[in-house]
């Protein structure tokens, strides 16, 4: 099916909203206040390298409520979620009447929160598995470690 520029736009906004909780238009916002560069190596986004949306995977916990005197204003029993931030911080909770909709209110809300810039697909994949393997969007001082490593064959 061929979709003209307009089509392709409204797909592509109705899927950044579903995945992070932004419009087309958010994004290219940030893709102006980056320059239309990637943030971390600073190549020049095109139509062939079109920015990836780079967010942090937050942690969400999700408790059983069972109502206690000072939350009156909450119904008794639900769901409780709370998410995290790097240094597990809880940032945001949200109740609902079913775990599964706590947890996908919580992420909701969270979403546009959780973006920290576009990049470039090289960096989105490296930065990816350096958070993945060495934790280091909680503990970025796990990378000093490689840092050395790889500076010790210059010396």
């Amino acid at each position: 099916m061929i979709r003209n520029q307009s089509q392709k736009d409204r797909a592509k906004d109705l899927g950044l909203q579903r995945k992070y909780g932004i419009t087309l238009a958010r994004q290219n916002e940030i893709r102006a206040e980056q320059n239309n560069r990637c943030k971390i190596c600073g190549v020049e986004f095109t139509a062939q390298n079109p920015p990836c949306t780079d967010h942090l995977h937050f942690k969400i916990k999700v408790f059983r409520h069972i109502g206690t005197a000072f939350m009156d204003r909450l119904p008794k029993g639900g769901w409780d979620a709370s998410a995290f931030d790097e240094r597990e911080r809880v940032i945001c909770v949200r109740w609902a009447k079913t775990q599964i909709a706590a947890r996908a209110e919580v992420k909701q809300a969270m979403m546009p929160w959780s973006i920290r810039g576009l990049l470039c697909r090289r960096c989105n994949r490296g930065l990816g598995y350096v958070e993945r393997y060495f934790n280091a969007t909680r503990h970025p001082e796990n990378l000093f470690p490689i840092i050395e490593y790889l500076k010790s064959r210059l010396t």
